[in-house]
């Protein structure tokens, strides 16, 4: 007996009756909250088929139906409904967890002052250290031509499952191989042990948010080491029931989350930025920055990729406009005061939904490009670009205003077409259009956005 799709509307109307009455269902009811066009003759059928297939039980001859524990598991797998918490219902939450832990805080602290009294001794309380965790296996399945499923299995049972889709196509030796990768260089590692050290970590301006610095490497390994700290955190946070989100601005009215490229070149065994306070940049820093600064535009939709992504540029320290200066943090390259080893460029414009291993080629191909042509750099803008004279800012160009506009750049860049295959653009930039449209179309773009890309990213 098949289960179409009427007796999963009839199910799934049962389900939520009864979840809201604690009552058997009767068709009446089922009909009334189904919307079906059908008599409860038809519907009472339906539910005499779902209860022979196991998804219904009827307590006695002349009850109506309630649903049974395999009925609940399709309702909750399949047919549930996906609610979006308001932003006053997660404050409440937020709130309430902040109490819990409060309140555990002061039994703890009391605890200790009553131990200390009985026994004549300072007492210190300590957490007990979770047990370390870390991934048994790596499975990849095939879904269609650019899109498989990524199984992650740790040692403490738990089983995440994420679909990943790709611009490109892949062949099903190319995924074997990607899965023999990971299960022969990535299992049983901790995060230390996969040679990612973070070097500082802060709160940030909003709520929720937390910047961390990594240790400077070269592009592939900083690009490989980006995704799997991303992997790491949403999966810490996922056993801990929360969302590790890197979505580029998930609260319309706070600070949005960037990913600052801070990037050096070597000459001869020398950074080739300042070295000295008094020093200048050579002039092959000045032509790479000319060079990032004249593609940028064309590139943007690399480092940038969501529809949401352009809702962070302008406010909170996010850049708008195309300038550079020394220190100023509201402009789109930053030379911090770092000497020496340390000297060099921060672009600050990209954010952490992007591809690293993809904005990171942009990146250094626009700088080798300006390298090339021996491209001079612009003087440098060093002003609150936030608090400037609107006279000033109309005239300097500014980033893509959105991600059509972004995506219209890279189409039509010759600099682009000559980085990238030419079949890896187009679906790429299909891909981009499709987002921009379909939450163009919506009527609340802003929750569009984020049922669309608060827990994928």
């Amino acid at each position: 007996m098949e289960l179409t799709n009427r007796k999963k509307r009839i199910l799934r109307a049962i389900v939520e009756i009864y979840i809201s009455t604690a009552e058997p269902v009767g068709s009446k009811a089922v009909a009334e909250q189904a919307g079906l066009d059908i008599s409860t003759a038809t519907i009472r059928n339906e539910m005499a088929d779902l209860t022979e297939l196991g998804y219904l039980e009827q307590p006695h001859t002349s009850a109506g139906r309630i649903p049974s524990p395999m009925g609940y598991r399709l309702y909750v797998n399949e047919l549930m409904g996906e609610h979006q918490l308001t932003m006053q219902e997660t404050q409440r939450i937020n709130d309430a967890l902040n109490l819990k832990m409060e309140e555990l805080d002061r039994v703890i602290d009391r605890a200790g002052k009553v131990l200390s009294q009985i026994s004549d001794y300072p007492v210190f309380t300590m957490a007990q250290p979770k047990q370390r965790v870390t991934v048994k296996r790596y499975d990849l399945l095939m879904v269609e031509e650019n899109a498989f499923i990524a199984v992650v299995m740790t040692d403490n049972s738990v089983v995440k499952n994420k679909l990943i889709r790709i611009p490109d196509t892949l062949s099903d030796t190319q995924l074997q191989l990607l899965s023999t990768v990971l299960n022969s260089s990535f299992v049983g590692l901790t995060l230390e042990e996969m040679g990612i050290h973070p070097e500082a970590s802060h709160h940030e301006q909003g709520p929720g948010q937390n910047e961390i610095d990594f240790k400077y490497s070269d592009a592939m390994t900083a690009a490989d080491n980006l995704l799997t700290f991303k992997a790491a955190v949403k999966s810490i946070a996922a056993r801990n029931g929360l969302y590790a989100s890197f979505m580029p601005k998930p609260l319309p009215d706070k600070s949005g989350s960037g990913l600052h490229v801070n990037l050096s070149l070597s000459q001869g065994g020398r950074n080739i930025f300042k070295t000295a306070p008094d020093e200048g940049h050579c002039p092959e820093a000045e032509h790479f920055m000319a060079g990032v600064l004249d593609h940028i535009r064309e590139i943007t939709v690399f480092l940038n990729p969501l529809t949401n992504s352009y809702a962070r540029f302008g406010a909170f320290e996010a850049p708008r406009y195309l300038s550079w200066s020394h220190q100023n943090r509201s402009q789109l390259i930053r030379i911090p005061a770092a000497t020496g080893a340390q000297s060099r460029m921060e672009l600050r414009s990209p954010d952490p939904s992007c591809n690293p291993h993809l904005a990171f080629a942009m990146l250094l191909q626009a700088g080798l490009d300006g390298i090339r042509r021996e491209l001079p750099l612009c003087p440098a803008v060093d002003l609150n670009l936030y608090d400037a004279d609107p006279g000033v800012l109309e005239k300097m160009p500014a980033l893509p205003e959105n991600l059509e506009e972004a995506v219209s750049l890279a189409r039509s860049s010759a600099f682009v077409q000559s980085v990238l295959p030419a079949k890896t653009l187009a679906n790429y930039c299909d891909v981009k259009l499709e987002d921009w449209k379909r939450c163009r179309e919506a009527e609340d773009q802003a929750a569009a956005e984020r049922k669309l890309y608060f827990t994928a990213i």
